[in-house]
């Protein structure tokens, strides 16, 4: 255990580094993608400040959310093919690589979460440790989810190298489905069922109404939305598992 979390640290400190070396903006970009994108749809979808309380801190929240599963899947999705020059060369366990191409997109969501949280502060909005508490294990969730996708994605890419550019569709598509920039409740019923069906749909949900709008979610809904995602992850790691040996021979 100690042997792989040393492991881990050093691949995440490996991949920060080299994520920003030679980038003229360097530790920046942590802080400009999430906030470019919240400044433009801020400035686009303003109508919808009247029917939302505190429409930009709605808003920020869910494109912090959504960006930490875009941006961890598609890190998970390379993990072995970046790191293929040591999967043969050196003994470790494989599942580190995807662990901490994950956990380095927590990075970067997790400075995007000090700034939600000064925004907070501005606009006077109080939270309950309740409510802090609910949206820790939401954090919890959403990883597991991004984790157990990850796995999945990571073999992909590995086989067939157009997994890249369908998961980056499925992401732009994703982005429309789930409610970033609207309400749900503002979806006709039929479909508002289907999408309600998406996990990070419901921690995007959840997650808004635990620190912006004060209300706790009911225990059943947070109990199924754990078990949809740990389920997840439990189904990526033996995927995973079953699949690395074939995988470390032919990558």
């Amino acid at each position: 255990m100690k042997k792989n979390l040393e492991i881990l640290g050093t691949f995440l400190k490996t991949d920060f580094i080299l994520r920003y070396q030679n980038s003229v903006l360097g530790f920046v970009w942590v802080f400009l993608k999430p906030f470019v994108i919240f400044g433009v749809l801020l400035i686009v979808f303003s109508i919808f400040r009247q029917d939302i309380p505190h429409f930009p801190l709605y808003l920020l929240l869910g494109i912090l959310l959504f960006q930490f599963f875009s941006d961890g899947t598609t890190f998970g999705l390379h993990a072995l093919i970046n790191k293929r020059h040591l999967i043969n060369n050196i003994p470790f366990e494989k599942s580190l690589l995807v662990f901490s191409s994950v956990l380095n997109a927590g990075i970067h969501f997790v400075f995007g979460l000090i700034v939600f949280g000064l925004f907070l502060w501005w606009y006077g909005v109080m939270i309950s440790i309740l409510g802090m508490l609910i949206f820790l294990f939401l954090i919890l969730c959403l990883l597991a989810l991004v984790l157990g996708c990850s796995f999945f994605l990571s073999i992909f890419m590995s086989r067939w190298r157009d997994t890249g550019e369908v998961w980056m569709l499925v992401i732009t598509i994703l982005f429309y489905l789930v409610p970033i920039f609207y309400p749900l409740g503002m979806v006709p019923e039929p479909w508002h069922n289907i999408l309600w069906l998406n996990p990070l749909a419901q921690i995007i949900t959840f997650a808004r109404e635990v620190l912006i709008l004060g209300s706790i979610p009911k225990f059943f809904q947070i109990l199924s939305l754990a078990g949809v995602s740990f389920l997840m992850f439990g189904i990526g790691w033996i995927f995973f598992r079953k699949k690395i040996p074939s995988v470390c021979e032919s990558i």
